[in-house]
């Protein structure tokens, strides 16, 4: 599905594009920058957010017992003793 739009980014126009939504196309570069290092790309806003939810996490699991209890099954599934 993502290559269908992404197809619909580069090429704009054609025999299955309607009129109303139909397009010049852009530039593979300019899809680039829009989808991946914009700021509302994927290392923009969802990578930030993403991030912060994270570390608070982290922080939560540290903070609290369930943490180092978690830590140690972690430790036990992956054989580290």
């Amino acid at each position: 599905m993502g290559a269908v739009f992404l197809a619909y980014d580069y090429v704009g126009s054609g025999w299955l594009i309607p009129g109303i939504i139909e397009h010049k196309g852009l530039s593979f570069v300019y899809i680039v920058n829009a989808q991946w290092l914009d700021t509302t790309g994927v290392f923009g806003i969802p990578l930030g957010v993403s991030t912060s939810f994270v570390f608070l996490f982290v922080a939560t699991l540290t903070k609290t017992p369930i943490g180092t209890e978690l830590a140690g099954l972690v430790a036990y599934l992956s054989g580290a003793t």
